[in-house]
């Protein structure tokens, strides 16, 4: 199993004639949704809405995607491919215009032979119905999107709620760019800074990892400002973007800039790891090599009759230093042009050879 998302749920206790190799654990998620009512009707009377009608609503709602992937995420780490006895419980936390409902979820992780089950596709165009509340959201999210591109849209509380609310990916450029504004400014307070933070990481949180790679890491290649760059490592480090293969194309890239972020975020955490993840590292490692070979130049200073082709490098100012120096008196920079506190391609080797090796203990591979 590669990806959480690959994990299939059902709710039968087994997947028809394909045996179940496994039973692993039980497992368990539950969040606090907020619904809107269906009918002004269930307004005006204050009544909530029947079990039926709520799971068929809550369904529809963003909330219940994150539902389903906490309880992937706990399959994804006992190794499980599969969630048998799903099930849905709904109770009401608190009641009014609008009520909070704690939506749970619980099955079986499981273990079945994928390559064997035929998984069947319907292409048929079957009668679909929809709410109209769906149409009206639709119509506010190409508007907002539309003002965003023509500096028309407000970024207040009520735009900062619906965009993540309802994963409007198109604007995460315009998010980055929002928090650069108050990242930058000397004048605004570090409180102001941290809540801009945790709205713009709440922002991502609700968007699927595919936008959350597609946006950050195609910003940190791109951005020129350095203050915001560490913004950048910060949000990677604490949604777990971290892709060996990414880094790996970013190592390739000809861009010296592009190669030195990519060294930055290889002692950042995964989500999960598995028993592939010791490949793409070692498969990384090679990149690294490969991408910064021998700094040290050959020149033909002689210094002694017997030292003819002394190993030297020449720092990035200008400076030239023989092999037992690493770092530059004048700027402070090593030998591949690193700053010393930033993460150079030997500490990043010795950084992935650490977790692979944790990795591979507690796998016992």
């Amino acid at each position: 199993m590669k990806t959480i998302y690959e994990i299939i749920i059902t709710t039968t206790p087994t997947f028809g004639s394909h045996k179940v190799k496994a039973y692993l654990k039980p497992i368990f998620a539950c969040i606090v949704t907020e619904i809107e009512y269906t009918t002004d009707l269930a307004i005006a009377k204050n009544e909530l809405l029947t079990e039926t009608a709520l799971m068929r609503q809550i369904c529809c709602e963003p909330g219940y995607n994150n539902l389903i992937y906490l309880l992937k995420e706990q399959a994804f780490e006992l190794g499980s491919n599969a969630i048998v006895d799903f099930k849905t419980n709904i109770e009401v936390i608190t009641k009014g215009n609008k009520p909070l409902y704690l939506l749970s979820a619980n099955g079986t992780a499981v273990t079945i032979n994928i390559s064997k089950m035929k998984l069947i596709h319907y292409n048929k165009k079957l009668t679909q119905n929809i709410k109209y509340t769906s149409i009206r959201n639709l119509k506010q999210r190409k508007k907002l999107i539309k003002d965003a591109f023509t500096s028309a849209v407000i970024m207040n509380d009520l735009t900062w709620d619906y965009i993540s609310e309802n994963s409007v990916y198109e604007l995460g450029n315009k998010v980055l760019d929002a928090q650069k504004q108050v990242l930058l400014k000397s004048y605004i307070s570090c409180d102001i800074k941290l809540n801009s933070f945790n709205r713009t990481f709440n922002y991502f949180k609700n968007l699927t990892k595919e936008n959350q790679f597609n946006i950050i890491y195609l910003r940190l290649i791109s951005e020129k400002d350095e203050t915001f760059v560490a913004y950048l490592y910060e949000l990677i480090d604490k949604l777990k973007l971290v892709d060996y293969d990414l880094i790996s194309n970013m190592l390739s890239n000809d861009d010296p800039v592009s190669k030195k972020r990519a060294l930055q975020i290889v002692n950042f955490d995964r989500q999960f790891y598995d028993s592939n993840d010791i490949k793409r590292i070692k498969k990384l490692i090679h990149t690294i090599i490969k991408s910064y070979q021998n700094p040290w130049e050959k020149t033909q200073k002689r210094v002694k009759p017997k030292q003819n082709n002394l190993k030297e490098w020449i720092c990035e100012c200008g400076k030239q230093y023989g092999y037992d120096k690493n770092i530059c008196d004048f700027c402070g920079k090593d030998v591949y042009g690193f700053d010393t506190q930033l993460i150079n391609p030997d500490k990043a080797i010795d950084l992935l050879n650490e977790k692979a090796d944790l990795i591979s203990e507690i796998l016992r591979i």
